[in-house]
């Protein structure tokens, strides 16, 4: 396994969870994945771990405890985590909680697909595009 990149996944619906790492599987990604029920989990998580090396968060908008929003705010302010690229993946395509959300740092905003083929295509194209093209120092 490849630790050099980490995949965060922050999201409480089981069902995606296991979407995002079947589609993972099935890419064969080397890349070490990650998942948190809460944002608040991740948090605890960056005071004793290392986080140098996420190459993406994947964000779901309605979270426990913490939502989306009040997650990100929570990550920009995290110096550990305050560069990290942050991808909200979201079922709302509302374009008042799109527009709040760039404007709280979001490096971006993708609809959660309701379709099974096209779920996992939008995954792995999240992927390919922030933990294998994007670079970010």
């Amino acid at each position: 396994m490849n630790l050099d990149k980490k995949i965060i996944l922050v999201e409480d619906n089981m069902g995606d969870v296991q979407l995002v790492r079947f589609v993972l599987e099935k890419m064969d990604t080397p890349y070490q994945f990650i998942q948190f029920d809460s944002g608040m989990d991740l948090l605890e998580y960056s005071k004793d771990n290392s986080l140098e090396d996420i190459a993406v968060i994947l964000l779901d908008y309605n979270l426990p405890k913490l939502n989306g929003k009040e997650m990100l705010t929570e990550i920009r302010k995290n110096p550990i985590l305050r560069y990290v690229p942050v991808v909200l993946f979201s079922s709302s395509s509302a374009p008042s909680d799109i527009r709040e959300c760039y404007e709280m740092g979001v490096n971006g905003f993708v609809t959660k697909p309701l379709d099974y083929v096209a779920f996992c295509k939008t995954i792995e194209d999240i992927i390919h595009f922030w933990v294998e093209q994007n670079i970010w120092v």
